[in-house]
C-alpha cells in the first residue's frame, strides 16, 4: 500500500466517522428517532447516501471511497461474529446466570430457522417466476432473503465471494443484498417498536 492509498483510505474513514457522529447527534436531539430506536449508523448512512453523488450530489465524494465502503462489511463481520459468544454462560450456575436461558434460546432458533427458510423459498420462487421476463443474474433470488436473514455483514460477504469468483455482477449483487438488509433492519425496528407498544398497552409485557 502506498502513502497515497493510505491517505485516501484515512480520508474515506474520516468522512464515514463524521457522518456516524452526525447520526449520533441527531439521534440524541430528535425525539422521533429515539422513540423509533433507529441506529445512529443507519441515520448517518442515509444522510451520506442522500447528500452523496448517488442522490443530491452535494458532497463531492470520490467513487473510490464507496468502493472501500462496500468492502468493509465483509471484513468487519468477522470480529462481530467471533465476539458473539464472549461472556455467554449457559446452564445452571451462580452469579446471576439464567437457568431458563435454553428455554428461550431454542424456540428462538427454531423460529429464526423457519422464517429464514420461508424467505429463501420466496427468493427462489421470485427468481424462477421472473427470470424469463427479465435478464436476472443467477443469484438474484437468494439476495432477497440473504439481506433479511444475515444483514449487512452477510451482504458484504456475498459481494466478496462473488468478486473472488470473478463474476461481473458482484457489485450489483452486493448492492441488492445491502438494500434488503437495510429494509430489514429499519423495518424490523419500526415493526418491533409498534408490536412492543401494542403489547405494553394490552398488558402483555413483563414491564
Amino acid at each position: 500500500m502506498t502513502s497515497a492509498m493510505l491517505t485516501d483510505f484515512l480520508k474515506s474513514m474520516a468522512l464515514l466517522g463524521a457522518f456516524l457522529l452526525l447520526g449520533v447527534f441527531l439521534r440524541a436531539k430528535v425525539k422521533i428517532l429515539q422513540k423509533a430506536f433507529i441506529p445512529a449508523s443507519v441515520i448517518g448512512g442515509f444522510l451520506l447516501l442522500i447528500f452523496g453523488p448517488q442522490c443530491l450530489d452535494i458532497l463531492p465524494v470520490p467513487s473510490e471511497w464507496f468502493s472501500v465502503y462496500s468492502l468493509l462489511p465483509g471484513v468487519l463481520i468477522v470480529p462481530v461474529v467471533a465476539a458473539v459468544p464472549l461472556g455467554l454462560t449457559i446452564g445452571r450456575g451462580t452469579g446471576g446466570d439464567d437457568p431458563e436461558v435454553l428455554k428461550n434460546v431454542l424456540p428462538l432458533l427454531g423460529i429464526g430457522f423457519g422464517v429464514s427458510m420461508i424467505q429463501f423459498v420466496i427468493g427462489y420462487l421470485t427468481q424462477a417466476c421472473f427470470s424469463n421476463l427479465y435478464d436476472l443474474y443467477h443469484v438474484f433470488g437468494i439476495e432477497l432473503a440473504i439481506g433479511f436473514v444475515g444483514g449487512h455483514g452477510t451482504a458484504g460477504t456475498l459481494g466478496n465471494m462473488l468478486s473472488e469468483l470473478n463474476l461481473p455482477y458482484w457489485e450489483i449483487s452486493q448492492g441488492v443484498a445491502t438494500t434488503t438488509a437495510t429494509f430489514g433492519i429499519v423495518g424490523g425496528i419500526l415493526i418491533g417498536i409498534l408490536m412492543i407498544n401494542w403489547a405494553a398497552r394490552h398488558g402483555q409485557t413483563a414491564l
